[in-house]
């Protein structure tokens, strides 16, 4: 599988649940693989996107993707695209320029005993 297919897998299999089926609109597609390349115009169609796809996530799954298109938006774009990048590379990325910016992520409780995730 060539990495461009791949990178769009990523972003397609990114866990939604059947209900939220971000998929259906066009945009969120197209936003998806224009922040996969670091591009400029990606959270327009990501946020027109979303606000079609929105009503029908469950409130979970609605909440998630808020966070991360949040998250995202850390990422400077250009108009000279990059090299694509999964989504997993793209938070990562996000969360060390927040990191950097001397902000705190929101904190998670872990339980320590808990060995499985």
């Amino acid at each position: 599988m060539g990495q461009r297919k791949a990178t769009i897998m990523i972003w397609l299999c990114a866990p939604v649940s059947a209900t939220g089926a971000p998929g259906r609109s066009p945009n969120l597609y197209y936003g998806q693989l224009l922040l996969s390349r670091k591009l400029t115009g990606a959270f327009e169609h990501l946020s027109a996107g979303f606000s079609l796809a929105g009503p029908m996530m469950a409130a979970e799954d609605y909440l998630n993707v808020r966070r991360r298109h949040a998250l995202l938006r850390r990422l400077e774009l250009a108009s000279t695209p990059a090299s694509p990048h999964s989504l997993d590379a793209l938070l990562v990325e996000a969360a060390v320029i927040v990191k950097l910016e001397g902000r705190s992520m929101p904190r998670f409780t872990h339980d320590p005993c808990d060995t499985s995730g």
